[in-house]
């Protein structure tokens, strides 16, 4: 008994021993920011053809032509399919006022086409294009960056080597070793405003190139950090 006594007695003043001399952990949270910068690489914008007449059928197919023509000459400047899409097909009444009444005139039909252009310096001879066949407005100009997940993904790299240098900094300050990451919280996600853009005149065309786009990244890491205490 007096020999189980004594090897309990032992285990637990060498077990006391280890713990007095072991590095203990804590851990530093900080916050963490960056920006990556690009410049928007597709132009986005709206084709409308719009046609009054009495006659729905007549009116549909002079505005469906022109529609077909100005696809047309968008593939033939090198715009691509999956670039232009024709929606929004609008037919409705169109009214003119007699006296005190509203008569129905005959109709209104509108069809959009939406196009996204990936080379700038093209604009000029397209917009040119397009208003010759017939556009009645071209509007929604803005500019785009096409894969804002890819910049988000590297903004959110340079975020967390921006918390780890701040966290050292803390460490250092501390008189701590900073060691592995422990927990990442991502605190932002990605959404990129679009630049508006105006339709320039062609005297203005030349100088038709975006400014860049801030995508920023914001998250919290949490670090293990190690400090020696001794007996």
């Amino acid at each position: 008994m007096k020999k189980i006594l004594l090897s309990c007695l032992m285990s637990i003043c060498m077990t006391s021993y280890s713990v007095a001399d072991e590095v203990l952990t804590d851990v530093i949270t900080t916050y963490g920011q960056a920006s990556v910068s690009q410049v928007p690489d597709v132009l986005r914008f709206s084709i409308n053809v719009e046609q009054k007449g009495k006659s729905a059928d007549q009116i549909s197919n002079t505005v469906d032509k022109k529609i077909a023509q100005m696809i047309d000459a968008l593939f033939d400047r090198g715009v691509l399919e999956k670039d232009v899409s024709s929606m929004a097909v609008n037919l409705f009444p169109w009214y003119e006022r007699n006296g005190q009444t509203r008569q129905q005139s005959g109709f209104v039909y509108s069809r959009n086409i939406n196009v996204t252009l990936r080379d700038f310096s093209r604009y000029p001879t397209i917009l040119s294009d397009i208003l010759a066949l017939g556009a009645t407005r071209i509007d929604g100009f803005r500019y785009e960056v096409e894969d804002q997940e890819k910049a988000y993904k590297q903004a959110l790299k340079k975020a967390l080597v921006n918390a780890r240098n701040r966290a050292e900094v803390l460490a250092e300050a501390s008189q701590v070793s900073l060691q592995e990451v422990t927990v990442i919280q991502e605190t932002s996600s990605y959404s990129v405003m679009p630049q508006k853009a105006r339709m320039l005149s062609m005297a203005e065309s030349d100088s038709f190139q975006p400014g860049s786009s801030e995508i920023s990244a914001n998250i919290t890491a949490t670090f293990r950090i190690s400090h020696l205490h001794s007996r």
